[in-house]
């Protein structure tokens, strides 16, 4: 645990980046994976590019469902499948990401 702790503790120090996000995936999948604690399966707040985003997932972390509004206001929602790729999407005539 101990160890953990010291790998989160490095985590948060870092600055908001894509690294960061990847870092804090990885623990979370090692935590789950020996069986410390449960994966995240809501997230509720402020994507990488500014949009606000309702995230969730599934009992692996894995986010299934993103309901998101862009910064221009555009909303959409999208559906994955267990790979993160885009099954689904609302408005169907935007292009998946």
């Amino acid at each position: 645990m101990a160890d953990f702790a010291k790998k989160l503790s490095a985590i948060e120090s870092m600055v908001d980046s894509p690294e960061k996000t990847q870092a804090i995936k990885k623990l979370r999948k090692e935590a789950v994976e020996s069986e410390m604690g449960g994966a995240s399966r809501v997230f509720v707040g402020r994507g990488m590019k500014g949009e606000a985003v309702v995230s969730l997932a599934d009992t692996l972390g894995t986010p299934r469902i993103l309901l998101s509004v862009s910064e221009e206001g555009v909303p959409s929602l999208k559906f994955l499948d267990e790979k993160g790729k885009v099954t689904f999407q609302i408005p169907a005539d935007s292009k998946y990401e």
